[in-house]
């Protein structure tokens, strides 16, 4: 006799037990002609049932074994060591018809419970199936337990088997029963010499004490409606998930699946005139079926006391995360810049509803660190997660003066890794200097649609104090979000950002094309030719200076940009200081219009080759000073928010064309 079990029942108890009986003769045994009485040690008797699947399993050959199932249901008050079971043969010589084989009785030490880490085979339609619970996870909220037990099993022989639609139920301490719930398919297939993994889960009320579990596994009796159990295992220990190191894996369960998140560090960023910290977690789904996005929060906690709200960031694309898939998170919050801590803990929390959350992880021994990823001169960052897939470089700086300022600017060639056109995300800049002052910085964005592979150049610009060293400075970005209007501690109107990469950063190339030809303003490139002056008045006495020349104007199409505030200027300088005059050209106007007319080759500078460019000054009295003209120079230059860039200068002759 084994595997002797007793659970509660609605009404009284319920007793399972098998018996293997073996024939060691040389014909047929029929096992009709036993059977099993049970008492307690009281006399009070119990009726003992054969279990129907086993009514066909009655003929044992000779020389073989066969296991029978049994149950009878007792009262409360009956404990498994004062039963006893007493074996007969139906014999119609005795007077009671029956003859006495032999008795056994349960020691008070015995359990039939799996200990734990070990496993038991359990026949499934006859099929012997390892069975081993492999992890147990438990979250809590303020009213339940929800554990979350891992089931293998193990198909150790050579067909194939369907696990039947067993019941599981957690056994506490006291004797409550609590259902747990398979979740996935449940109609499973396990194939020869293969295995599965079940996950069962379940709501426990918190006033149960949650030591000395058991998993029951029970399947119904169609016949008598009937829970008979099938196995009992003591469950593990819950390991306590708190952690206080990047990389390490944690688990945490809800009613959708069980996930396992990753930290991967945390930042303290600047945000305007305030600091934001900004914490990384990847969440894995480890599971065979695929999860949906959890819905999180919490809070960062600061010197033991300091509570900070923390809003959950999901940038990616996606609904859910598929079977071995995972899914990048951030959860930020804003403190003062001045604000200076020692301690630092994350607390993550599920939300239930609109204002009640738990708190499922701790990460603790934080340190908000400064040190943001690097991203050298020659390489690129690349944002991986699906529908988002681009990569980033930055390809050149530049220095633009004024009178009483600089603007600095950082060209970012960005590339899409997606396989349809797409908007390419949106981003925040900072410039940061070696001392750890900060600069926020416009980002001229491109807002077309970018063609798979295809390119678009970014400008990230600032305008910093007179003659401030750029050498030392990088070029911080991060991929903006809108802040949620119910996290109180950050202001819903902020622009946030997060996944900050900090770029070394170029230096500005400062050479001055010596002649006008192949002059460039990303995209476009300039070449001017037959460039020449002339002066001419008439009998009022009004001069007019007139300057010439051929130019060809092209565009580098691998890339989108956006020159809405650049303008190209033409200086034209005289050396003895007779003359000068500009004139500018805005970048954005390059491109040729549908309604344009037959002069708009001479207002504008366009796209293409063009002879004959003509710009008339009226100049009174310089036709009186042609003898005193030697040279001149033109210059080119980058204007951006009235800041300028030399991009080339020629010298040369007064009234001579050039080549």
């Amino acid at each position: 006799m084994k595997k002797v079990q007793l659970i509660p029942e609605q009404e009284g108890q319920l007793l399972t037990f098998i018996i293997n009986v073996h024939n060691n003769g040389l014909k047929e045994l029929g096992f009709n002609d036993y059977w099993v009485r049970l008492k307690n040690n009281l006399g009070q008797s119990f009726t003992v049932k054969l279990n129907p699947q086993d009514k066909d399993n009655v003929q044992i050959g000779p020389r073989s074994s066969q296991e029978l199932d049994f149950y009878a249901s007792l009262n409360d008050s009956t404990k498994l060591n004062e039963l006893i079971f007493q074996f007969i043969k139906w014999d119609f010589n005795q007077s009671n018809f029956e003859r006495n084989i032999g008795e056994l009785s349960i020691p008070e030490d015995y359990t039939a419970r799996i200990p734990e880490g070990e496993s038991q085979d359990i026949r499934m339609n006859g099929i012997n199936v390892k069975t081993q619970i492999t992890k147990f996870l438990q979250n809590k909220n303020d009213k339940y337990f929800m554990p979350t037990v891992y089931l293998k099993l193990e198909n150790v022989e050579a067909r194939s088997v369907v696990v039947p639609n067993y019941a599981f139920v957690i056994r506490t301490s006291d004797g409550l029963i609590y259902p747990l719930e398979v979740r996935g398919p449940k109609d499973i297939s396990i194939n020869p010499k293969d295995s599965k993994v079940i996950q069962l889960f379940g709501f426990i009320p918190i006033a149960v004490a949650d030591k000395n579990w058991q998993l029951i596994i029970t399947d119904l009796l169609q016949d008598t409606k009937l829970n008979l159990p099938v196995a009992s295992f003591q469950m593990p220990e819950v390991k306590n998930e708190e952690s206080d190191a990047n990389g390490h894996n944690y688990t945490f369960t809800n009613q959708d699946g069980t996930y396992t998140a990753q930290f991967n560090g945390i930042y303290r960023l600047p945000l305007g005139d305030q600091d934001m910290l900004s914490a990384d977690l990847i969440l894995h789904n480890k599971d065979e079926q695929s999860l949906s996005i959890p819905h999180l929060t919490g809070y960062f906690l600061l010197n033991g006391g300091n509570k900070i709200e923390a809003q959950m960031v999901n940038m990616a694309k996606s609904i859910g995360i598929g079977s071995g898939k995972n899914l990048g998170v951030q959860f930020v919050g804003e403190i003062p810049y001045t604000y200076e801590f020692s301690d630092l803990k994350l607390v993550i929390q599920q939300k239930e509803s609109e204002s009640k959350s738990t708190d499922i992880l701790e990460f603790t021994n934080l340190k908000a660190e400064q040190s943001i990823p690097s991203i050298g001169q020659t390489e690129a960052y690349t944002i991986s997660e699906p529908g988002r897939r681009t990569k980033y470089a930055v390809n050149s700086t530049a220095v633009y003066n004024s009178s009483s300022s600089d603007l600095f600017t950082a060209q970012v060639r960005v590339e899409n890794l997606e396989k349809r056109f797409t908007n390419l995300p949106k981003l925040i800049a900072y410039f940061r200097s070696k001392d750890g002052a900060i600069f926020p910085a416009t980002l001229d964005e491109v807002n077309s649609k970018i063609s798979p592979s295809g390119k678009a150049q970014l400008n990230a610009w600032t305008k910093l104090p007179k003659g401030y060293p750029t050498q030392d400075l990088e070029l911080i970005l991060g991929e903006a979000i809108q802040s949620d209007a119910d996290t109180t501690s950050i202001d819903p109107t902020e622009v946030l950002y997060v996944k900050p990469t900090a770029y070394w950063l170029p230096e500005d190339r400062k050479d001055v094309k010596s002649q006008l030809n192949d002059v460039t303003l990303y995209p476009y490139t300039i070449s001017l030719s037959r460039i020449g002056t002339s002066i001419s008045g008439n009998n009022q006495g009004i001069s007019e200076l007139t300057l010439k020349f051929n130019y060809e104007l092209t565009k580098d199409l691998a890339a989108e940009t956006n020159l809405e505030s650049h303008k190209l200027v033409l200086a034209f300088e005289d050396h003895s200081g007779k003359t000068s005059f500009e004139r500018s050209y805005e970048a954005k106007d390059f491109e040729p219009k549908a309604m344009d007319d037959d002069q708009a080759g001479q207002k504008r500078l366009l796209l293409g080759m063009h002879e004959g460019f003509r710009i008339d000054i009226n100049e009174k009295d310089i036709i009186y000073q042609q003898q005193f003209l030697k040279k001149y120079t033109l210059n080119l230059y980058d204007e951006f928010h009235g800041h300028r860039k030399l991009l080339g200068s020629q010298k040369i002759d007064w009234f001579i064309t050039t080549d």
